[in-house]
């Protein structure tokens, strides 16, 4: 991510999985078909922000435990408290 945000302009995406897995408190993870995939929403805010970023993030939820709408308002919630945590 380090590497492409200086080109980012416009639009960075949020794709977060299931939240409260245990992980900790910012992190998402992906547990489906035997794979294990966790992001770490804290450290990627954290080069967003640092490259300069301030556009829009849409968010994606593919999560299985929580409805789309209910997934996204994790997200929103999470991102919120980090950008408010960060600045």
């Amino acid at each position: 991510m380090r590497e492409f945000m200086p080109w980012v302009k416009q639009a960075v995406s949020a794709k977060a999985y299931d939240w409260n897995t245990g992980a900790g408190k910012f992190y998402t993870e992906d547990r489906r078909e035997g794979r294990e995939l966790t992001l770490d929403f804290e450290r990627i805010l954290k080069i967003v922000i640092g490259a300069g970023y301030n556009g829009y993030i849409g968010i994606e939820h593919e999560g299985v435990k929580a409805s789309e709408m209910d997934g996204i308002k994790q997200t929103l919630d999470v991102l919120k408290e980090l950008r408010a945590a960060l600045a």
